[in-house]
């Protein structure tokens, strides 16, 4: 490398993704820079890009140098995309770097909700719908709230936003009740109780007094609805650069 990697996140800052590419970079940088000639030239820049649900963020990185000098982080939408059609181009032309994790989804009320339990879900759901806040039209979560909702026979409607951020601002004004997310996405506001879990796709959960979707009786959900999330090259990345990329990933993840 000579120059600054440009890594494309096509979410607003904040996110789950958004975080796993601010907290790499750091450690992309310690391990470039070694093999660089120009050490004081090199690095790593995020640039965000959000809108049409990653597909902004795709479509610049479709179109890029295959150098290695411009990568994206990618989920789930991609295979959605894939399978309906929608893509604009096959998803194997695309050069899959890494996976840098694959995280559990959870449904969060507001700390200050009155309804504190799945049980209490349920039963705010037989006196009217409720509305459960998502990220991203035909990404993860928006698969998940479906397959969530199809399978659990729950009475809710999805409520669509572009990004983690106004969909927890949502959440703690209480213009809807429930949220569902990567719990990676959620974890600090978890942490600082402003989000109370109520139900978790995990076979075991961390959370004090949260259901998971085995303890509810559908344990089949836990494995589909993990989200997954990639470092991605453009079409045709070359061998040298994709060998440098993988051997500072090894280094950052060690």
């Amino acid at each position: 490398p000579n120059g600054k990697i440009t890594w494309i996140v096509g979410h607003p800052p904040g996110g789950g993704i958004d975080l796993t590419a601010r907290g790499l970079a750091p450690y992309l940088e310690k391990y470039l820079k070694p093999l660089s000639p120009r050490p004081e030239k090199t690095g790593v820049v995020i640039k965000n890009l959000p809108g049409g649900a990653e597909m902004r963020a795709m479509n610049e990185l479709y179109r890029s140098a295959p150098d290695g000098y411009t990568v994206a982080s990618g989920g789930d939408i991609l295979h959605t995309r894939q399978v309906l059609g929608t893509l604009g181009f096959d998803i194997f032309d695309l050069t899959f770097v890494a996976r840098l994790g694959s995280a559990s989804k959870i449904v969060v009320t507001n700390a200050k909700s009155t309804v504190r339990t799945w049980d209490e879900v349920v039963a705010a759901s037989k006196k009217a719908p409720l509305r459960i806040a998502i990220t991203g039209f035909g990404a993860s979560n928006h698969v998940a709230s479906i397959l969530l909702l199809a399978t659990t026979g729950l009475a809710a409607k999805p409520v669509i936003f572009d990004g983690t951020a106004g969909a927890n601002a949502a959440l703690m004004r209480g213009d809807v009740l429930l949220g569902l997310n990567s719990e990676d996405s959620l974890k600090t506001l978890i942490d600082a109780k402003e989000l109370r879990p109520v139900l978790d796709f995990s076979e075991k959960t961390e959370h004090p007094g949260c259901a998971t979707v085995k303890d509810i009786g559908f344990p089949e959900l836990v494995q589909p609805l993990k989200s997954q999330r990639y470092l991605i090259a453009p079409p045709k990345l070359s061998a040298e650069a994709r060998k440098t990329l993988e051997k500072v990933l090894k280094s950052a993840f060690a």
